[in-house]
């Protein structure tokens, strides 16, 4: 998105708000009697099974067939001439159908409907290329099958079924207990070659499934794991090929309670190598990972690996700002490696077996696994004496007064000089080597921590997640220590009174893989997008209309779930909403309990989202990025007076969603909004990754970003540089609130509550018309004046069924409705 864009949106969104009606119009006029009259008489029209277009187009690669049928009738489309190549499936129930497929391969020259009571029709494909058709004949038969189980897998620990595997792209697939098959366990009907379904607390469990898919195929597996009263066993089941043997299960809580000893993570890794192993690879561990759903970052991004830069692109945010030029402890407190910087994948699959297992022995299980658990860095590794700026009788820093220095515990924990490694211990109160330290420590001994460990809780999440940016509540806006046990109004599914879910419930991906990802991150651990269809159905109201725009399932085609159910954010804990590095404030907790200099924090609580288009990608600033192309938004001059910048400064955002009101794919989000100071070098034109471990000790944002001159090769403490506003947007998701909590339409429609409303949907979210209000209304028939908006839409949505793109500048293909102007027809 181009800055100038971006300023308009920004001008608006700041306080905006968010559902709508999809067709939303400045009310238009009444179309002529004579087009009515017409239009109705369509309405009336034969509904025979029947195809009406059938369009190849090369520009986006896509097949678009479309046609009538009888209501609640699924449609299949195949390629006429290869049956089993299907195209695609339209099942909503309304008279039209649809589907799209992008870069079929081959692009059939003519496709065959098939419709739910067997009834078939053709067409030939307008503008097919040259080479259409089906499958070469002369290729020979690929033996595969369409489908294939990978995983099918049950976890008694969370009451959970989940089976995956791959597929030919486009293929519904529906999973069955084997012995059972009318037990129907779920479906999956994205159009990736993964598939997946989970299934929660299914009765009975069983012992083996079959997966189905559209054009026939069946293949079954035995579930792992499934429990000794699983449902019966199909008495003849198909004998697959031998499966690898499964890894022994790990030990029971029963095992964990006979630890004597505790000699930290190795000793989980002697019974979890394998979760260890799993663990090695992920993003909480490597701290990067492969960036899927980010279009400016093309390699892994995140933190630097193994003590140096490169192989990935290193990370900036509005908060810390970067944690390249501070020392490891100063961020390393929240990640799950026990001090030491990771390897690569690539590089501990080259290592040997020693070698191997002391880097899985910097994988600190306890963190996640016990909510009780603290650490510290490990005193055999010594410290050096921290100097600190004192402050002076204004109660900003004064170099002039001699330093405060920390010493011993208090210290700076010595690292390893070539890789940047230390160690941490468990903070047990019984080690005598910790007496003294700046920060609580435990209230059970490491070996109990060790005997009493658990699956993940939201206490043991939140330890870290809560407290990210420097503060309870600070960063996300959604997520807080109150989530640990959180009243229903604060988060339902959290709740014990609502639906009392954990973060795993939601987040578990298998394999010590984790999904999900905000707006504003770079990695993500497994391709799936995590959305609330994972256990909600896309249709959970049950009033889907191609014509009705008041209908909720209709807006949740371009309304994300949270836009309505999270009504506010920052519930019962204040979350920042800018910080100033040039007014420090002396902190006797910074620098974990050692004292030190912290920026202004600007904190706001129960506040209403921006709302923003968002299509599960997004762009994402990396150190080294050049800012020219970086999108901006305009600051209000209350920004700038607060932040100390120049009246009509802009912003460089740092994290903003793709999509926009003509996106495929794409929906309304809620947001949260941070704006923070940073440094731009004038030579590179790029940002600047100021040393916030030397704000912290001295107070001076002009020695962070000195010592960040310094540290960074390609730059010069001698380069000019100036202070710049940066921004970013940050994901809303959790804080869901009852159904009786959701916002109702007058929220987002002004004509339907006479406002003020969240959002401007006819400016900055695009749904303005694409002309003057008379010159729309003219390119169809006469002026007839002004109509309501209620009216607008019945007339000409309801009754006409006409779309969007007849009075605005976006369509909404997937409703199936006409996009002729009424003297068209």
């Amino acid at each position: 998105m181009k800055p100038t864009a971006m300023r308009a949106i920004h001008s608006t969104l700041r306080c905006s708000g968010f559902a709508l009606l999809l067709c939303a119009v400045l009310p238009t006029a009444l179309a002529d009697s004579h087009s009515r009259d017409r239009d109705r008489d369509d309405d009336h029209s034969d509904t025979r099974f029947s195809i009406e277009k059938a369009s190849w187009d090369a520009d986006d690669r896509r097949l678009v067939v479309k046609g009538k049928r009888g209501r609640d009738m699924v449609v299949t489309v195949v390629n006429a001439a290869d049956p089993t190549q299907v195209l695609g499936r339209d099942d909503d129930d309304d008279d039209d159908w649809r589907i799209r497929s992008r870069q079929p391969s081959p692009v059939p020259c003519r496709v065959r409907a098939i419709a739910e009571d067997g009834t078939t029709v053709e067409a030939d494909v307008r503008r097919a290329p040259a080479d259409c058709g089906a499958t070469d004949p002369e290729t020979p038969p690929d033996d595969r099958p369409s489908i294939t189980i990978e995983v099918a897998s049950w976890d008694a620990d969370y009451s959970r079924l989940v089976v995956k595997g791959e597929r030919e792209r486009n293929l519904l697939i529906t999973v069955v207990n084997a012995a059972d098959p009318a037990q129907v366990l779920g479906r999956d009907d994205d159009d990736d070659d993964d598939w997946r379904i989970r299934s929660r607390q299914p009765s009975p469990v069983p012992c083996r499934v079959r997966a189905i898919a559209e054009d026939g195929t069946t293949v079954e597996a035995d579930v792992r794991r499934a429990p000794a009263d699983c449902g019966p066993t199909d008495p003849e089941p198909p004998q697959p090929p031998e499966p690898p043997q499964p890894p022994e299960p790990p030990p029971s809580n029963d095992a964990h309670a006979g630890i004597e000893r505790y000699d930290g993570p190795s000793t989980c890794i002697a019974c979890h190598q394998t979760e260890a192993e799993q663990m090695h690879g992920s993003v909480h561990y490597q701290q990067s990972g492969p960036t899927d759903y980010v279009t400016n970052i093309f390699g892994p991004a995140g933190e630097r690996w193994n003590g140096a830069p490169g192989d990935g692109f290193s990370g900036i945010n509005t908060y810390c700002g970067a944690h390249l030029n501070s020392p490891r402890f100063t961020c390393a407190g929240c990640h799950v490696g026990n001090g030491r910087f990771p390897t690569t994948p690539d590089a501990f699959a080259s290592l040997a077996y020693e070698a191997q297992q002391k880097e899985l022995a910097n994988i600190d299980c306890l963190t996640c696994h016990q909510e009780k658990y603290k650490r510290f860095p490990d005193p055999a590794g010594g410290f050096e004496t921290l100097q600190i700026v004192a402050q002076g009788a204004d109660g900003k820093p004064d170099p002039a007064l001699p330093p405060i220095e920390r010493t011993g515990l208090s210290g700076i924990p010595i690292v390893d000089p070539i890789t940047g490694d230390f160690d941490f211990v468990p903070a047990d109160p019984t080690n005598p080597d910790l007496a003294g330290a700046p920060v609580p420590l435990m209230d059970i001994s490491a070996v109990e921590a060790a005997r009493t460990v658990h699956q993940t809780t939201r206490a043991s999440c939140l330890s870290c997640h809560a407290k990210a940016g420097g503060g309870d509540g600070t960063k996300r806006g959604d997520l807080s220590s109150l989530l640990a046990n959180p009243d229903p109004h604060i988060d339902m599914h959290m709740s014990d009174a609502g639906a009392g879910l954990v973060c795993a419930d939601c987040h578990d991906a298998g394999g010590h893989r984790v999904m999900g990802r905000g707006v504003d991150l770079r990695p993500n651990d497994v391709p799936e997008r995590l959305t609330c269809t994972g256990c909600h159905d896309e249709r959970v109201h049950g009033d889907y209309s191609a014509t009705d725009g008041r209908a909720r399932d209709t807006h949740a085609l371009r309304v994300a779930c949270q836009t309505c159910h999270i009504p506010t954010f920052a519930k019962g804990m204040a979350t920042e909403v800018a910080r100033d590095w040039e007014d420090p404030h002396w902190s006797d907790s910074a620098c974990n309990g050692r004292g030190g200099w912290l920026p202004r924090e600007d904190k706001l609580a129960n506040l209403i989202p921006t709302y923003q288009w968002f299509d599960g990608t997004s762009e994402v600033y990396y150190l080294g990025e050049d800012l020219t192309n970086v999108p901006t938004v305009a600051l209000s001059d209350a920004e700038t007076s607060a932040l100390g910048l120049p009246a009509g400064s802009e912003a460089y955002v740092l994290g903003i969603g793709n999509g926009g009101v003509n996106t495929p794919g794409a929906k309304l989000h809620p947001m949260k909004e941070h704006l923070s100071k940073n440094a731009r070098n004038n030579v590179t034109n790029t940002l600047v990754a100021h040393s916030t471990f030397e704000f912290f000790r001295t107070g001076s944002f002009t020695d962070a970003i000195l010592s960040g001159l310094d540290q960074t090769e390609g730059m010069s403490r001698d380069d000019p540089y100036e202070i710049v506003g940066v921004h970013t947007y940050q994901s809303i998701n959790h804080g869901v609130e009852s159904e009786d909590s959701a916002l109702a339409c007058g929220a987002c429609h002004s004509s339907l509550s006479g406002g003020p409303v969240r959002m401007d949907l006819q400016g900055t979210l695009g749904y303005q018309l694409k002309g003057p209000e008379q010159q729309v209304c003219t390119q169809c028939h006469e002026w007839e004046g002004s109509m309501s908006f209620v009216e607008v839409h019945q007339e000409h949505v309801d009754d006409k069924r006409r779309d969007c793109s007849v009075c605005h500048s976006f369509s909404r293909p997937e409703r199936g409705l006409s996009t002729a102007l009424l003297f068209d027809d």
